[in-house]
């Protein structure tokens, strides 16, 4: 239970920035999987550069968490390889992000903007899933890119 509590004593603001990360990435991807599959968005198969790029970014967010744990990453250059994964994965959270977007961005303005849906309660639920799928891309982004600015082990001493 004392290793536990020290574990957690010793973890710094991006460590937990990271964890937030992480679970909102695997939302997003979850959410994206489902977006597609609705009856609106029939012709839209599944993008693979969203799903490889949101898989990456969920890869990179764990390795720095689980990496930047060992004694190792104390070493000033492991550090930079650290911070230029988190860099990375910040990277690989906004391109599915703006992907998804491009690949709505006609519906939105079908359903959103003009009479041609009116009345299609399919398509407006259709687009406003959409919506919150790409808001939650965007909390992942920002909570990923808070904890690029703070370490992930508080206590650490210089190798």
């Amino acid at each position: 239970m004392e290793a536990v509590k020290n574990f957690f004593k010793k973890q710094g603001i991006a460590f937990y920035a990271l964890i937030v990360a992480l679970v909102f990435a695997i939302v997003s991807v979850c959410m994206y999987s489902a977006d597609v599959k609705i009856d609106y968005f029939f012709e839209a198969a599944a993008d693979r550069a969203v799903l490889t790029f949101s898989s990456l970014a969920i890869v990179m967010i764990a390795a720095v968490l689980v990496l930047s744990q060992f004694e190792f990453a104390k070493n000033p250059y492991v550090r930079i390889v650290l911070d230029i994964i988190a860099v990375l994965a910040a990277a690989f959270v906004i391109t599915p992000m703006m992907q998804f977007i491009g690949s709505r961005v006609y519906h939105f303005g079908v359903v959103l903007g003009s009479d041609l849906e009116k009345g299609n309660e399919a398509a407006f639920a259709a687009v406003n899933h959409s919506i919150v799928t790409i808001v939650m891309y965007g909390i992942t982004l920002a909570v990923t890119l808070v904890g690029l600015f703070f370490n992930v082990v508080r206590d650490r001493k210089e190798a």
